[in-house]
């Protein structure tokens, strides 16, 4: 406990002491932080305006059921409500219902392209779906995403039409009543769509704040680095003067042949015959 309390304060201190070399850097070069980070912004405001202009349809749609149709009322399984409305929004983006909104006058040349420029959103808490589709023209993201709504209702009347089929001959008389009063109430499995409404979208802002980020990080690291490459100029080290070894005094009668070699001379020959002469058995 006692090391984890060291280690976390010695981090704490490590963060703040960063923190203050940023902010002290950031002061010394706001030149630098400043132009960057307008340069950012320019950018993503000149990038926006290059773009082409986008438009956004979107539509609610109510539910009649919080429950998949059930003709005999005879479930045997607990509903989820939420479950099927989430449901409910991935049949609407489904190939058969897409392919039924292209036939039906959708502006997309496939069921790929249809559903790369739709969104489909299950509400929490409620039976509702929000359809979405974008488009460079407005009429055209419109028209997406009413013929998703109506191909939609006619793929889900089209199952309960093919479901009632199925039990027209296998069900009593009085529980024939039941599940064709049931499916009038369930209809196309929709109590409301509103008319799609498009508006135009823009990301000028978005852009220009993304970009104008990206120029401030940019200059914080640019700020960073001149700073750790002025301080390593500061503390470095001059040039290394090599020592040169005093020359050593050569002893009397020693010449010197080589570097750190010396040779000595021999003793004259009038030297060497007079100790021969004190050595000789005559001399003594």
């Amino acid at each position: 406990m006692y090391e984890s309390r060291i280690i976390s304060s010695t981090h704490d201190r490590r963060v703040g002491t960063d923190q203050s070399q940023v902010l002290a850097s950031m002061q010394r070069h706001w030149v630098l932080v400043l132009v960057l980070t307008l340069l950012g912004a320019v950018a993503g405001l000149l990038l926006t305006n290059a773009q082409p202009t986008t438009y956004q349809a979107e539509s609610r749609v109510f539910l009649s059921s919080n429950a998949a149709f059930d003709p005999t009322g005879m479930r045997t399984y607990v509903n989820d409500p939420s479950r099927f409305v989430e449901e409910q929004a991935e049949v609407m983006t489904s190939t058969p219902v897409l392919e039924g909104a292209i036939e039906s006058g959708a502006p997309a040349d496939s069921v790929l392209e249809l559903r790369k420029q739709l969104e489909v959103v299950p509400a929490d808490e409620s039976d509702i779906v929000t359809v979405r589709a974008s488009s460079v023209s407005e009429a055209a993201a419109i028209a997406m995403v009413d013929e998703i709504v109506q191909a939609y209702r006619t793929h889900v009347s089209a199952g309960v039409a093919a479901t009632m089929e199925k039990i027209d001959d296998v069900v009593r008389p009085d529980r024939l009543q039941f599940a064709r009063r049931e499916a009038a109430l369930f209809g196309d499995g929709v109590s409301l769509a509103e008319p799609a409404a498009a508006e135009q979208t823009s990301s000028l802002l978005r852009n220009a704040a993304l970009l104008g980020l990206v120029g401030l990080m940019c200059s914080i690291g640019l700020s960073l680095l001149r700073d750790r490459v002025a301080a390593g100029t500061r503390s470095a080290p001059g040039p290394a003067v090599a020592e040169r070894p005093l020359p050593e005094r050569p002893d009397a009668g020693a010449r010197t042949t080589a570097p750190g070699r010396r040779r000595t001379l021999p003793p004259p020959a009038g030297a060497v015959r007079q100790r021969d002469d004190e050595l000789s058995p005559e001399a003594s």
